[in-house]
């Protein structure tokens, strides 16, 4: 706005108001969400390609005139986006586990313990022992699956940017039609999907009621550990998007709707809670920088042992 004359400034200026509603409306859009679930999934190509012009701008021409220098450019950009992925990974999954860890102590000790004596009488210390813990463990077992992209993902984004490169016509002519909303093609289908997705709440919630109460669980326990598991399992859903930032394609397993049959109802769960936690992000400023060093230091310790171990494995095969 600098360079610009005071005779240009004042045009912008009486053009503001009309400016920001459009941008209002844009906002507001009834396209943006899909327009946004379709960006997201096209982005890695792009990410990568943008990095590599970044990186040689100079060299650009002949790096894409010849596929093996465009593969190695890839590659390299790739493996260090992955081990970018994998330093935010070890950080969130610290952040939630204090997060997790601190808040669970909170409610034991002002809500979990006193209702409970106040209520029953009675205070079953197994049960706050294991809602303090196994949060915050679940948490860490769950991340502990999570696997970065690879080779694999490094190639399908490497022949992807060689489409982009080479002008493919159906990339660049075909019109993709976003409707406001997905259609519905067959009602009564849905509404059946509805009713068993629904039945899902009911069976989850029901299983875990009554294995708390198999032992001895209070009513006050049982819902603090649905919270928790509920918020464990919506941070971990969370986390694991940031693996997804430059993987192009996530695979499915033969187990995924099973999992997703019991796990969808406690990561809607967790959805809704977990705005409720975000005013306890204090306690996270205050004990970081205090407990957050050496957990980063033990995730990176154990990462450099497995790395260690496959190596001496494939050196004996």
């Amino acid at each position: 706005l600098s360079q610009y004359e005071d005779d240009k400034l004042i045009e912008l200026s009486t053009q503001l108001p009309t400016i920001l509603k459009r941008i209002d409306e844009m906002i507001s859009s009834p396209y943006v969400d899909n327009l946004v679930k379709f960006i997201r999934r096209q982005l890695p190509p792009f990410s990568i390609l943008f990095s590599i012009i970044k990186r040689k701008p100079n060299e650009l021409e002949t790096i894409l005139a010849d596929k093996k220098k465009l593969w190695n450019e890839v590659d390299i950009v790739c493996r260090e986006k992955y081990q970018q992925i994998g330093s935010k990974l070890r950080s969130l999954a610290v952040r939630s586990f204090i997060y997790i860890f601190l808040t669970k102590m909170l409610f034991a000790l002002i809500l979990e313990y006193p209702v409970s004596m106040y209520l029953y009488g009675d205070v079953n210390n197994t049960s706050i022992l294991i809602n303090t813990l196994f949060p915050p463990v679940l948490m860490l077992l769950i991340i502990s699956f999570f696997r970065l992209p690879g080779e694999d993902n490094t190639r399908k984004i490497y022949q992807r940017i060689i489409e982009i490169v080479d002008a493919d016509r159906s990339f660049e002519t075909k019109v993709a039609y976003m409707p406001k909303k997905s259609a519905v093609k067959k009602p009564i289908l849905i509404f059946g999907f509805t009713i068993f997705y629904t039945l899902t709440f009911v069976v989850t919630l029901s299983l875990i009621y009554e294995l708390l109460t198999l032992i001895n669980f209070n009513l006050v326990s049982q819902v603090i550990f649905v919270f928790f598991i509920s918020v464990v399992t919506f941070f971990s859903y969370r986390i694991k998007q940031v693996l997804n930032e430059y993987r192009l394609e996530e695979k499915g397993t033969i187990l995924g709707p099973v999992f997703d049959f019991f796990f969808m109802p406690i990561l809607s769960l967790g959805k809704f809670f977990s705005s409720g936690l975000a005013r306890l992000n204090f306690f996270i400023f205050i004990f970081d920088f205090l407990i957050e060093a050496p957990f980063k230091l033990i995730f990176e310790v154990v990462e450099e042992w497995i790395s260690f171990v496959k190596k001496r494995k494939e050196e004996i095969i």
